[in-house]
């Protein structure tokens, strides 16, 4: 108990917990061991000083830790939400060994021994939920705890589940959708796991709610983490999303000739993830995502200290080969795409290298509707003039398939200021 190990109170009061609880996450405490009693009771009140003290939590951490003395060793105990496992700790309960099971220690069978003992006093008192999973630390989060030697043991306890994770992260989204943003329900119909498991949101029948004006003629599907700087969707992913629209298809509830697209092509404030978007290029239906795609590439480029480290992408406005503009840094802000020029200028974009092949009429036509959006919002002058970028700097940009179409477009002009580059001429004369 608290008492045995002489535990000081807690700094503040704690927040209970809803009971039953379903889940249960292992860690490791990456101290060092402990064998005897007097040695592990100094390592618990150590780990509660450096709780409280050095992380502010409001006490130690962990709702139980269990030694190498094979004794378990109450924390924040059964009835208060722990800090163990961000985004996990008011559904879960915390569980450390006491140790460090990546490197040296090994967990004994006493302390695994304590370990059912003590989940099954759980269930018994009406604590943890007889059907409860069992997780290590690592798979809910970026960390090496429980540490592989404990892992080995943990898969083979009753209650171990490969795909807690997933099923954890599935149940916080739907209760941040509710309780967080006071929607009904979890507002997706379906999501994909990295444990290659298909979980059902609002399903098939009902309207979800995540990209407004296309919630009510869509079935929203979202795969279950970071895709932008995380990891890569798994190809098992990839086949699960392939697999449920032809299940859609052959139910009748999606159309034979039904059109995917990536979220932040609708909406660009419900981001996809570069590498989600490169995931779906291969598939049929996929509408206008490579060009997208190509414009995060750019971004990112642009914005890469260890490129160009600009604050943003350089260009006001992009087109892609697909009809579409997209949009840089807008109208209303200051470029960063041709040196002496960018304060009272807007740049356009053609997505692609046009040097011997014109662009598709479809991409000429998005930039002229974009310039005539331009003048009729007043964001452009109607006496404006049209320049190559190859005009006012030292580069083949746009090619020359491209200039020789932009020259003949009304406000194409060649008068240029005394701030404007000068392509060398092909003097040889003075050669030797």
């Amino acid at each position: 108990t608290r008492t045995e190990w002489l535990a000081q109170p807690p700094r503040e009061e704690l927040t209970d917990l809803k009971l039953p609880v379903n889940n249960v996450i292992i860690a490791h405490t990456a101290t060092e061991g402990c064998t005897t009693q007097q040695a592990c009771k100094a390592l618990v009140q150590s780990i509660q000083r450096y709780h409280v003290s050095q992380t502010n939590y409001g006490d130690i951490g962990y709702n139980f830790l269990i030694g190498g003395d094979d004794f378990i060793y109450e924390g924040r105990g059964w009835l208060k939400v722990g800090a163990h496992t961000k985004s996990y700790n008011t559904i879960s309960y915390g569980i450390a060994f006491i140790g460090n099971y990546e490197v040296k220690d090994r967990p004994t069978e006493q302390q695994i021994e304590q370990l059912v003992l003590l989940l099954s006093n759980g269930t018994n008192g009406g604590w943890l939920a007889k059907e409860y999973k069992l997780c290590g630390a690592s798979q809910v989060k970026t960390t090496i705890s429980p540490g592989k030697y404990l892992m080995e043991q943990l898969k083979l306890l009753p209650h171990f589940s490969n795909n807690a994770a997933c099923r954890l992260r599935v149940r916080l989204i739907q209760e941040y959708h509710m309780d967080g943003k006071n929607y009904d329900d979890i507002t997706y119909n379906f999501l994909i796991g990295g444990d290659g498991h298909i979980y059902e949101g609002r399903n098939w029948h009902k309207i979800g709610a995540y990209i407004p004006g296309y919630n009510s003629r869509s079935i929203g599907v979202a795969f279950i983490g970071e895709y932008n700087y995380g990891t890569k969707p798994t190809k098992r992913q990839v086949e699960l999303l392939q697999y449920l629209l032809h299940c859609g298809v052959r139910d009748r509830y999606l159309k034979d000739g039904y059109k995917l697209y990536a979220s932040e092509q609708l909406d660009s404030a419900v981001g996809t993830g570069k590498w989600l978007i490169e995931a779906l290029q291969s598939l049929p239906h996929i509408r206008l995502a490579k060009c997208m795609y190509q414009v995060k590439l750019i971004q990112e480029f642009h914005s890469n200290p260890d490129s160009r480290n600009f604050s943003d992408i350089a260009y006001q406005f992009l087109v892609g080969g697909d009809g579409n503009a997209y949009e840089g840094r807008g109208w209303t802000k200051q470029g960063a795409h041709t040196k002496g020029f960018n304060v009272d200028s807007i740049c356009i974009a053609f997505i692609g290298t046009f040097i011997a092949d014109p662009p598709p009429i479809a991409q000429l036509s998005a930039a002229k509707q974009l310039i005539l959006l331009g003048m009729k919002e007043n964001y452009l002058a109607s006496n404006y003039s049209l320049y190559g970028h190859r005009q006012l700097a030292p580069f083949e940009s746009p090619g020359k398939a491209l200039f020789d179409i932009i020259k003949t477009w009304p406000h194409w002009s060649n008068k240029l200021g005394s701030n404007h580059w000068v392509e060398p001429t092909n003097d040889t004369t003075n050669r030797r």
